[in-house]
């Protein structure tokens, strides 16, 4: 969740939210900075601006929508439908594109065990896809780096790091 304190500026309007005025905290959903939805991704914002913004009601229904994926319970493996409990051995990708025409879309929230990357018959589509939406003008955010199984890497001016 994001951290409010009292005076923070608003990213819809850039005015200060007080303690007493009513607000709505987003947890980090967006990686991707080129999604419109990005300004509402781990901000604290009035309630009255959020209501407000014509994606309003997209961005509530995909922060709800991660919230909802990212729960424990719902970590598990597409290779072996196992629950991934060792943070090391774990990939997700959250809210990669809110884009149904992307070959990306279809792999929003994905979860799977990083060692059981390689066996996953879907994995070639995979990294085919998201590199396309990486390398495109619709993304910017951190690379992914996909050798020895797929991590987010820090942001670099190369949107992704593909090892052959």
């Amino acid at each position: 969740m994001a951290l409010f304190v009292p005076g923070m500026k608003c990213r819809l309007c850039g005015l200060p939210i007080e303690a007493s005025q009513e607000r709505i905290l987003f947890s980090p959903f967006v990686l991707n900075r080129a999604d419109p939805l990005f300004v509402f991704s781990d901000a604290a914002l009035h309630r009255r601006c959020v209501h407000n913004h014509p994606l309003a009601g997209h961005a509530l229904k995909q922060h709800a929508e991660a919230q909802e994926q990212g729960k424990p319970e719902r970590r598990r493996c597409v290779v072996c439908g196992e629950r991934i409990q060792d943070p090391d051995d774990y990939f997700g990708t959250g809210l990669l594109t809110g884009n149904p025409s992307s070959k990306a879309f279809e792999f929003n929230y994905l979860h799977v065990h990083r060692s059981h990357f390689s066996d996953w018959a879907r994995a070639k589509t995979f990294r085919s896809a998201v590199e396309e939406l990486c390398s495109s003008t619709a993304w910017e955010g951190p690379r992914i780096d996909f050798e020895p199984g797929p991590k987010w890497g820090p942001p670099t001016s190369s949107p992704l790091k593909s090892s052959r």
